[in-house]
């Protein structure tokens, strides 16, 4: 079953904890949520005051426009933006939540990957029961499943963003290669890039999620090709992480590919040394033909490189073209402090974010794809390589976002950052991982 289907009901390949595979009726860009009514603080007609404590990723040129716009909005509104980057926002964030005094509108993740996650947050107690939001009820309904818990909604998710390797198109014509659609093929260009004395993929493995996204994305894409719907089965409590063999057997292939991949020269050396920022730069100065980012960190790439042309391919995990598969991550989500000082001013500033000109705007910027498939969607030509998969409903979501609980996401940064400098072997990644999912 596919992931998506298009001019239809659609199905979404998705397994939560207590849920079902999702069934989607056929929307634009939007996601199908309206603007706030007018009985939400800050919606038409009225504004919030006050002072507003809005923590997010920084680098993230949507949220800080939304927040000039909402700020215009509520010219008596004073609002103070707490940025932080990928590797300390969790622990910052979640320490502040903890002691009771965290941001007022928060920046999430969807699912319970994390400690930031909106499922583990909403356990907890650290965000606000949203549901009797407008935007809350006519909410997408996969994106409402990533971020409820026990039939509450804890945030607002609109889009989802690409996974994979963007290259300069430009780089790619000068070597006289092309993105590979084979495992051997992309064995074989990297080699070939190393020769001519560049490499092809700066790998920001420094950045937590950068060490590990090609391994579980090449572990997603194999099981995939075993089992379409093995993420449900897993979601649903039908078996568990540590005893897939699908997933086990998929995560060790995936492993022993991204190792054959290192030792191909497909990465620059000592890559655990080197920041997101870092592997742009490398890009930039046109030492690396592209890096693997998510498509929400492609703005800072093309900051980094002004002027280059970029495309998307999803990298190759098996000798089957047709078996490529488009892994997408659970889009930026936003809920509300439980403890927040300025409630109102919070669930507006959230609501604002929810009318469909701001979601719209939001895919735009974000570089980010709904998650239902309509004839609308424009596919951004950054990620033309990503267009034919997600319109024919080659897409899964990226397994992370349905880890039962945040340990996992610990432990695979640090294991694989160890295989990368040769401290660990694949067999220890998979046992370590395994572990993990049971909280060991």
């Amino acid at each position: 079953m596919k992931m998506f289907r298009k001019k239809s009901a659609l199905r979404v390949v998705v397994g939560v904890a207590a849920s079902m595979a999702i069934a989607l009726s056929a929307a634009g860009c939007s996601g199908g949520s309206k603007p706030a009514s007018t009985g939400t603080p800050g919606a038409t007609g009225s504004t919030v005051s006050g002072d507003l404590a809005v923590s997010f990723l920084s680098g993230n040129p949507y949220v800080s426009d939304t927040l000039k716009k909402f700020g215009q909005k509520n010219p008596d509104l004073k609002i103070r933006d707490l940025q932080s980057d990928s590797n300390n926002y969790q622990a910052q964030i979640r320490a502040q939540l903890d002691a009771g005094q965290g941001p007022d509108t928060v920046y999430i993740w969807t699912g319970s990957g994390n400690a930031m996650a909106a499922q583990i947050l909403g356990g907890a107690g650290k965000l606000a029961d949203l549901s009797d939001q407008t935007w809350a009820k006519d909410m997408d309904p996969a994106a409402k499943t990533l971020v409820s818990l026990n039939g509450k909604v804890y945030g607002l998710t609109s889009v989802a963003n690409p996974y994979g390797f963007f290259y300069n198109k430009d780089k790619m014509k000068e070597l006289g290669i092309t993105a590979p659609t084979t495992f051997s093929k992309l064995i074989d260009t990297c080699k070939a890039v190393r020769k001519k004395g560049s490499v092809l993929i700066a790998l920001g493995a420094q950045t937590g999620y950068l060490a590990y996204g090609i391994p579980a994305q090449l572990a997603n894409s194999i099981a995939w090709t075993k089992d379409k719907e093995y993420l449900t089965k897993l979601g649903n409590g039908k078996g568990s992480w540590t005893d897939s063999k699908v997933w086990n057997d998929s995560l060790t292939q995936a492993l022993t590919q991204y190792k054959q991949m290192l030792d191909a020269g497909c990465f620059e050396d000592n890559s655990t040394g080197y920041s997101s920022d870092a592997a742009n730069q490398m890009v930039a100065s046109g030492q690396a033909v592209g890096t693997y980012i998510i498509s929400a960190g492609l703005p800072q790439l093309e900051k980094a490189a002004p002027g280059m042309k970029f495309d998307f391919a999803t990298l190759p995990a098996t000798e089957n073209a047709d078996d490529l598969v488009l892994t997408v991550n659970p889009g930026a989500a936003f809920g509300v402090s439980a403890s927040a000082k300025n409630p109102d001013a919070a669930k507006a500033l959230v609501s604002f974010m929810a009318e469909p000109a701001q979601q719209a705007l939001e895919a735009e910027t974000n570089f980010g794809l709904p998650y239902t498939v309509s004839d609308s969607v424009k596919i951004p030509s950054e990620l033309t390589g990503a267009g034919s998969l997600y319109k024919k409903g080659n897409v899964l979501l990226f397994p992370t976002a349905l880890w039962p609980n945040p340990q996992v996401k610990q432990v695979i940064i640090a294991e694989t950052q160890n295989l990368l400098t040769g401290t660990q072997n694949v067999a220890g990644v998979v046992k370590a991982v395994q572990a993990s999912f049971g909280g060991k």
